[in-house]
């Protein structure tokens, strides 16, 4: 069983260097660097788009550590996570399967970020709007797609 990040409380998934709830760096061995300033070591990463952050840059809502997009701030306001892809190509068969049921979706990639193409892990989140939440969970438990939902 996985243990639980410090910062959040939710669940760890014991393959990323980082609580995925919130954004904040776990203690491991490997140290990341900020992707504004590489200098700077950073201390985690956007809850919405997984840019890596230093105490710097980061803001937050609530738990969940952002970076400096007015949009992210917006997107934790309204959106939640309705699934965690282990790919990018997986995360898009999700959306394809919202879009058919005429759920807007949007998709952010561990690879959407130059500093993190070195790790070996494809991640991907899936993100609906709150007001779609229980419809997009319905259209995946329809297809059995193991469906993840952060609060």
């Amino acid at each position: 069983m996985s243990a639980a990040c410090g910062h959040c409380g939710k669940r760890l998934n014991d393959s990323l260097p980082f609580c995925e709830h919130c954004g904040v760096l776990q203690a491991r061995d490997a140290a990341y660097e900020c992707e504004t300033h590489a200098d700077r070591t950073a201390i985690g990463m956007c809850a919405v788009c997984y840019k890596p952050l230093c105490e710097t840059c980061k803001t937050t809502s609530g738990v969940k550590m952002l970076c400096d997009d007015p949009a992210h701030r917006e997107m934790v306001s309204h959106w939640s996570v309705v699934h965690y892809a282990d790919s990018e190509f997986e995360a898009d068969a999700i959306r394809q399967n919202l879009k058919a049921a005429e759920i807007e979706s949007k998709i952010f990639s561990l690879h959407d970020h130059v500093a993190l193409h070195f790790l070996s892990i494809d991640r991907a989140a899936v993100w609906v709007t709150q007001q779609e939440l229980q419809k997009a969970i319905a259209v995946l438990s329809d297809l059995n797609l193991m469906t993840i939902i952060e609060s």
